[in-house]
């Protein structure tokens, strides 16, 4: 027993010794990538580009191809060829993929207590926005893996 004392009074030395890992993953919010969204039956690749001022949509297949969307909070820009028109912001917007990433480089970008967890190859973020509750997975390189949400089918495949 008297030697057993002084091994239990060595443990918690050594618990404290040990230090948690932390991460601090770097978010993008200016970034580029190209991507696969889709919807149900619906699907279309397209380019992301995300700046700390706007969202830029353009799309690379469909019948749509060469369509490009631009959000800046404000009202949301069609643009084919020569022909552009504008709407101005409102709840009927909120499904657009301009609309999405653009509040969700937002929520990003303003979130102090962003819901962070490490997993295998990236890590995973959760949060709330106006389209609804996102999961957004990232890889180790800080480029975008994937953003989906519960209860739609509504997902991005990021390339």
């Amino acid at each position: 027993m008297k030697r057993l004392i002084p091994f239990l009074l060595i443990i918690p030395v050594l618990i404290t010794g040990c230090k948690i890992k932390s991460y601090t993953p770097e978010l993008p919010v200016v970034f580029k990538q190209s991507a696969t969204v889709s919807s149900g039956d619906f699907s279309f690749e397209c380019e992301i580009c995300c700046d700390e001022s706007s969202c830029v949509v353009n799309i690379l297949s469909t019948k749509a191809q060469g369509l490009c969307y631009k959000y800046d909070g404000k009202a949301l820009l069609f643009k084919y060829d020569d022909f552009e028109y504008s709407i101005e912001a409102d709840s009927s917007l909120q499904g657009n993929t301009a609309v999405i990433m653009y509040e969700l480089c937002r929520y990003i970008s303003t979130d102090e207590e962003i819901n962070v967890k490490r997993i295998e190859d990236g890590y995973k973020y959760e949060g709330e926005i106006d389209f609804g509750y996102f999961i957004l997975i990232q890889n180790e390189d800080n480029t975008l893996r994937s953003l989906s949400f519960r209860n739609s089918d509504y997902i991005v495949n990021f390339k």
